[in-house]
């Protein structure tokens, strides 16, 4: 009855995992694959939580920011590198699926900075400081044109006798 009721209101996404956890093929508890294979997988959440944070080319200057090196998931598993990477059965499938991460990575990356390349911060310093001294003399010779239009009306609807006082009119 909980299921049902739970289907009702939750998409299957939005549901508990159960204790069922499905794994690779060359994941298994009877070695160090399952370390390695829950190590990764921890370290890809940290990466995408640091890759949501930052937004600037400059913040991703160091790969071991948002990027996992064998050395760190070997660190973690406490595990060298060399066996667990290279010379055991499940070696060449830990491999490929840590590079498929880093591409992963790599790309959320790239589509997190391509987001910000828009507004005043990509554009250069000499060129906005030419924009805004051309837009300042732009403001300037208006207001000089309005000031003269003005004027001119002003001076049109004096009155004769006033613009001879002033020695306006001759």
């Amino acid at each position: 009855m909980d299921d049902i009721y739970l289907n009702e209101f939750l998409d299957a996404d939005d549901l508990p995992e159960q204790g069922n956890k499905s794994f690779p093929v060359w994941v298994s508890d009877k070695n160090s694959s399952l370390k390695a294979y829950e190590v990764i997988k921890i370290l890809q959440t940290q990466k995408k939580q640091y890759i949501r944070r930052h937004s600037l080319k400059s913040q991703f200057i160091k790969k071991s920011s948002y990027q996992i090196s064998k050395a760190e998931v070997a660190r973690m598993t406490n595990v060298k590198p060399q066996p667990l990477f290279n010379s055991v059965i499940y070696s060449d499938a830990l491999s490929r699926y840590l590079d498929s991460v880093n591409h992963e990575l790599e790309e959320a990356k790239l589509r997190k900075i391509a987001k910000n390349k828009g507004g005043l911060r990509v554009r250069q310093k000499e060129e906005l400081v030419k924009e805004l001294q051309a837009t300042n003399k732009e403001k300037k010779d208006l207001l000089l044109e309005t000031v003269d239009a003005v004027y001119e009306r002003t001076l049109m609807k004096l009155p004769l006798d006033v613009k001879r006082k002033l020695k306006l009119e001759m």
